[in-house]
């Protein structure tokens, strides 16, 4: 599905959005282009390393616990990578962390849901500040 352009005619930025739990997933795509950023959102790490290749984005956000990103393969990768989008991890499972602990890869934030919307839009707006401050 193709998101609108943002409500202000501006885009502040480009997401991506990778998550398995597709309540939250449409519901955040929603938020952030009321919020004036484009955001593709995607249910598996497959897919967003798909398009990862095919566009360049400001920020991924990535769920620690989706198909294809169990053992944080994609935020490993991301990580690797020279230049590429500012990383939010967020995960519902906390007690069910990956051998690699998220807090010891180069992210953004990491946030546990629940969260409120106003602490996901500050930490996107920090991640986009951090991805253009970048040289």
């Amino acid at each position: 599905m193709e998101t609108p352009a943002p409500v202000s005619g501006e885009v502040k930025g480009t997401i991506l959005l990778a998550d398995d739990e597709t309540h939250f997933r449409q519901a955040a795509e929603v938020l952030f282009h009321e919020h004036g950023y484009h955001c593709d959102a995607v249910a598996d790490a497959y897919a967003a390393a798909e398009l990862l290749q095919a566009n360049d984005y400001d920020v991924a956000i990535l769920d620690v616990r989706m198909p294809g990103n169990m053992q944080l393969e994609l935020a490993r990768d991301l990580a690797a990578r020279a230049s590429g989008p500012s990383v939010i991890l967020i995960t519902g499972y906390p007690t069910l962390m990956p051998p690699v602990e998220p807090t010891q890869l180069p992210c953004a934030a990491y946030l546990l849901k629940p969260f409120t919307v106003q602490e996901l839009m500050a930490e996107v707006r920090h991640a986009v500040t951090l991805r253009h401050r970048e040289p």
